[in-house]
């Protein structure tokens, strides 16, 4: 079979029809919403719809294959597969690997550093292709899983364009192609690893998933690796990140390092590394976890290698030196019948420390826990029972203060606060935050997003999602203009409903 792919032209349209609907049977609950493709229809679609480049790929005069390529809004170097679907009959003859790589190809043209994909956990006959062509799937994604290809910057880059100008990136790319997501970890950091090998020699790129830029680059030429000592640091703790470099060959690299963050991990760097032909260096920069938050930040360094620029960034998460949860996360409470909970307590210092705890629940609320001064041994864990009872339904504000002893130094630390629901028979309770505005009923509670259509419908004593539901306007369908703009969410409580 001889596929060729092509740019979608007006005439098209007829054919991307047919193709629209012979690939209905292959999607979960349908591909086209239970609505009939029409020629006009597709017109339509193709015109108003908000796409970089759509292909299609040909057998003769029958369209097999389509896949459209989207600029992501918030991110000028990063493009998105829109849609990627093939005739059922072409399943498995190569229609989706061509589709994927012309889109590949096409960021490459406009400068994309990375391509994005969106599919279904469920999606068992596509994933292996996925990753075939790049894409990894990170543990962190939930329900409609966004995989992420850094293809782009590896063939782009004067570090490692001259590898691809020799070698085929797809036929000498190694990967383990089963299914499941890639939990593969470098210093106890999940990272999405590349690795190819050909007459050229061996290149090997590893991206941290959160920061989605490199932490390793190992080429013919040179090694690059940055490291933190630690990937975890308590507030206002330091430590040192490494970036270490190797001439491979006869040649000397001259790197300058500047490192500038002030968010939740701070740096403050300049260097310039002279590394001699066939030799290494370091260059090592402080880090300062901001003493105010407890939240992920990175070691991220701006280099200049060889005088191209790099950007190269390690995930390090700020931790409180007590950290406080809640179990459950979400407190079910019936007005006028007590609940309990459990307020958990993790000393992540290396030091004993005493915790003494002030509750301070809203006008309303009665918040009693089992005990309010602890004593932690360094690295323990403990759990205080804590009974809450609201005589009327209400949403209450609650704020466990703790105050923090280690050795003679006493000092606040940051409060632990939520909302509690009281929920009385027959009753709804509404509280609006800032993304999102909350319904309560006695057993659930419903989740209204003000930005991008989605709600979600959770059992309210064990947490657990009963619905997730999103769907998109348009046409543009995606990005919409719904996914930017707030909306207000007017609730009206009548007899027997909401």
């Amino acid at each position: 079979m001889t596929v060729q792919v092509k740019e979608y032209q007006l005439q098209d349209a007829a054919a991307v029809a047919r193709l629209y609907k012979a690939s209905d049977p292959a999607w979960p609950d349908g591909f086209t919403d239970n609505v009939l493709p029409t020629t006009e229809g597709i017109e339509r679609e193709m015109t108003e719809e908000n796409v970089l480049n759509t292909y299609l790929a040909w057998e003769d005069e029958r369209a097999v294959g389509f896949a459209n390529l989207v600029q992501i809004p918030d991110d000028e170097k990063a493009g998105y597969v829109g849609l990627l679907t093939s005739d059922p009959e072409y399943h498995g003859r190569g229609v989706g690997r061509d589709l994927i790589r012309r889109c590949i190809d096409r960021s490459v043209e406009l400068g994309h550093t990375r391509i994005t994909l969106g599919t279904w956990p469920g999606n068992t006959k596509a994933v292996p292709l996925y990753k075939k062509t790049g894409f990894h799937w990170g543990p962190d994604q939930h329900g409609w899983n966004e995989l992420q290809n850094h293809i782009p910057l590896l063939l782009t880059h004067p570090l490692t364009k001259g590898y691809f100008e020799a070698t085929d990136w797809y036929a000498c790319y190694k990967r383990d192609l089963s299914l499941g997501l890639d939990t593969q970890k470098r210093n106890d950091t999940l990272v999405f690893p590349y690795e190819w090998d050909d007459e050229a020699g061996q290149l090997r790129a590893v991206f941290d998933q959160r920061t989605k830029k490199l932490v390793e680059l190992d080429t013919p030429d040179l090694l690059l690796m940055l490291d933190a000592a630690q990937p975890e640091m308590l507030r206002g703790a330091e430590q040192i990140a490494t970036l270490r470099a190797v001439s491979k060959t006869n040649e000397p690299l001259t790197l300058a390092v500047a490192a500038r963050d002030d968010g939740p991990v701070k740096a403050q760097h300049y260097e310039v590394l002279n590394v001699p032909a066939g030799g290494a260096g370091a260059v090592q920069v402080k880090l300062t976890a901001a003493a105010e938050k407890a939240d992920y930040g990175a070691a991220s360094l701006k280099l200049l290698v060889n005088s191209h620029p790099l950007e190269m960034a390690a995930t390090v998460r700020v931790l409180p030196a007590l950290e406080l949860q809640m179990e459950p996360e979400t407190i079910a409470l019936r007005a006028a019948q007590s609940t309990a909970a459990t307020l958990n307590l993790h000393n992540r210092t290396e030091e004993a420390m005493a915790v003494r705890l002030l509750v301070q629940p809203a006008e309303g609320l009665v918040a009693t826990l089992a005990n309010e001064h602890l004593h932690l041994a360094a690295g323990e864990v403990a759990g205080v029972p804590i009974d809450l009872y609201a005589a009327v339904g209400g949403v209450f504000p609650l704020t466990i203060n703790p105050v923090v002893t280690v050795g003679e130094q006493t000092k606040p630390h940051p409060p632990l606060t939520m909302e509690v629901a009281a929920v009385a028979p027959a009753q709804v309770q509404v509280t609006r935050k800032e993304d999102e505005t909350l319904l309560f009923t006695e057993d659930l509670s419903l989740s209204i997003a003000h930005k991008e259509p989605w709600h979600m419908v959770r059992e309210r004593r064990t947490g657990k999602a009963l619905l997730n539901q999103s769907f998109n306007a348009g046409p543009p369908y995606w990005p919409s203009p719904l996914d930017e703009e707030r909306a207000d969410i007017a609730v009206q409580q009548e007899p027997g409903s909401v």
